[in-house]
């Protein structure tokens, strides 16, 4: 249980009472032994089974969507940690430690939380500030070639290795970690359907495309 007063809020089971170390000025629960705790303006993530911190009350924001990562807002940069313990027996394949460095975080493979989109900043040819969109490992390193791509307009949809959906210059198509184009980029819109189809525009035409066989309707029809 989660109990509050108005001064504080803490955690309390039947077996054990009030439970050690758990004493916050506000607990939201994430999973059923780790919780989003702030201490006055900032934000860290306590374990019920340690009875500790395991990520400090550092960050401005923590988003958790399911699975054992949570992502970290700091100073308006964004970064990555995961809930897994060092002791875990899978420790070594689960961990997550990405800094607070980013523009924009965010996770594409699910359930296994190993591929990350994100915004950074670098400088460019004329030593001025450049933002990139890449896709980056569970330690920040970046992965396969996407660095060959600097037009990248939008986050990624992750499909599979080589179909990786994103815009160029606006417009939407697929690549591969390997850094080839393997849709072209000249749709204006690309939605999911049913039956792993996805919708596809050009101007005011509609069309159909199977990420296996291309456009298996043309892109002609009003919808």
């Amino acid at each position: 249980f989660i109990l509050r007063s108005e001064n504080y809020e803490e955690l309390f089971s039947i077996e054990e009472g009030t439970i050690n170390n758990s004493r916050f000025d506000q607990i939201s629960q994430l999973t059923d032994i780790s919780y989003a705790v702030r201490k006055g303006n900032l934000w860290g993530v306590y374990r019920r089974d340690v009875k500790e911190l395991v990520i400090p009350c550092q960050y401005d924001e923590i988003i958790f969507e399911g699975g054992h990562v949570v992502q970290l807002k700091k100073d308006n940069l964004w970064g990555a940690k995961s809930l897994v313990l060092p002791s875990h027996i899978f420790y070594e394949a689960l961990n997550v430690d990405i800094p607070t460095q980013y523009l924009e975080i965010k996770t594409l493979t699910h359930p296994f939380e190993s591929l990350f989109g994100v915004l950074l900043v670098e400088k460019n040819y004329d030593n001025k500030d450049r933002k990139r969109y890449t896709i980056i490992d569970e330690y920040a390193n970046e992965v396969g070639k996407i660095y060959k791509f600097r037009d990248i307009s939008s986050q990624f949809t992750y499909y599979r290795p080589d179909r990786i959906l994103c815009s160029i210059k606006d417009k939407f198509g697929f690549i591969g970690l390997d850094g080839f184009v393997t849709i072209p980029f000249k749709y204006d819109e690309v939605y999911e359907g049913k039956n792993g189809l996805f919708h596809i525009r050009i101007g005011e035409s509609w069309g159909l495309l199977s990420l296996d066989k291309g456009e298996i309707v043309p892109v002609k029809y009003l919808y």
